[in-house]
Order: structure tokens, then C-alpha cells, then sequence
């Protein structure tokens, strides 16, 4: 489950300013018109780095896709291993081409897509189960990645709005990744957290 697109926001403790947020917000759309378009890939331009040299930071994101309230596509990296404006640009050609759950966007959806941004934190252990794990997400409503048994997910912070109560996210949580609804229930888990500065285009 991925987040509904927002208004960018002034900076904040992640670190994005409101100009920088819209500069990765027009790299996004560059990419997916250009791939859908075109079938070519987009670079990130040298000058945008010069201006912008927190872009140019290793970042990890997620770039979702929507046509009204309907997802469209979401795909992310949790970690950061290449600059933060590649990193959206590799996320939002993604996201339109190989979310497994969707068909590759076509030429004619491109004016109804709205495209939103995650920059995440760096994700931290969280040595938790059961109640107190609950207990503990009913205050902070981080993001959580969630491990069972070689399988892994993640659910955005923003994802709190659509899933309020604890045990219903993690419940969900785990069915996506395959495992029982109740595996988080299990000492065997392994939980790690994060936060994330979430911004996007307006409503078109």
C-alpha cells in the first residue's frame, strides 16, 4: 500500500526544501513521460545537481503513481545506495512500467497521473513483538519493515492514514509479504523503522 499524493511542504527534519521537493517532483515526471513517451531514459542534469547538492546525497524513495484516489503504481528503495534525484528517477520509471500489479502506463493516462515522493530515513532496529510492538507503533506511527521467515515488507509511514490500528497495520503488513496475519505475534520477527518526508504534485 502506498501513499495518496500531497502538497509540498515546507523543509523539514528530513531535509527537503520546498524548491528541492519540486525539483524531484519534475525529475519524476520527466521520467515517466520520457519512458512512456519515448521509451528513453532521463538523466539528471549536472546544472540541477550544482544548484540542489542535497539531491546529489545517496537517498532512498518511493514514487507512487495515482489517477484520482486509485493507485496506479509504487515502487521504492529502502536504502540508500545511489544520489537521492537517481534514486527517484530509477523509482518513478518503476512505478510505471514494472509493478507487477499493474499493466506498463500508456501515453493516454499520462495528464490524469499524479506522481508523489517518500524520501525515507535511514531504517533502526526495533527490538519489539507482540503487545509491546503495538503498543509502541500507537504513539510513533513510523514506517515498518517487517521480516518473517526470509520474507520482508514495508509499509510507508503514510500508510497509518488508511491503517490506523496497530494490529490491523501489522496484520497487513504480513499479508503482504505472504505470511500468516498473525506473524507478528512471533519472537521469530524481526522489525525495523523509519520516518519519511512525503510531498507531491497537486490534484490534476
Amino acid at each position: 500500500m502506498c501513499p495518496p499524493s500531497a502538497i509540498p511542504l515546507p523543509e523539514t527534519a528530513a531535509g527537503l526544501d520546498g524548491e528541492q521537493q519540486q525539483a524531484l517532483l519534475l525529475l519524476a515526471r520527466r521520467a515517466v513521460d520520457a519512458r512512456t513517451r519515448h521509451g528513453t531514459d532521463t538523466e539528471v542534469p549536472r546544472e540541477l545537481l550544482a544548484r540542489h547538492p542535497r539531491l546529489a546525497d545517496p537517498g532512498a524513495s518511493f514514487v507512487t503513481l495515482r489517477i484520482g484516489e486509485d493507485l496506479r503504481g509504487c515502487i521504492g528503495s529502502l536504502l540508500a545506495v545511489e544520489p537521492l534525484a537517481r534514486d527517484v528517477v530509477r523509482n518513478a520509471v518503476n512505478a510505471a512500467t514494472r509493478d507487477p500489479r499493474f499493466s506498463p502506463v500508456g501515453v493516454e493516462e499520462l495528464d490524469r497521473i499524479r506522481i508523489s515522493v517518500s524520501v525515507l530515513e535511514e531504517p533502526r532496529p526495533l527490538e519489539l513483538f507482540g503487545p509491546e510492538l503495538v503498543r509502541h507503533l500507537a504513539v510513533a506511527r513510523p514506517g515498518v519493515i517487517l521480516e518473517y521467515r526470509g520474507r520482508r515488507s514495508t509499509f510507508l509511514p503514510e500508510v497509518w492514514e488508511d491503517l490506523s490500528d496497530p494490529e490491523d497495520f501489522l496484520g497487513h503488513l504480513c499479508l503482504k509479504q505472504g505470511s500468516p496475519v498473525t506473524a507478528w505475534e512471533d519472537p521469530a520477527i524481526r522489525v525495523r523503522v523509519y520516518g519519511s518526508q512525503h510531498f507531491g504534485e497537486p490534484e490534476r
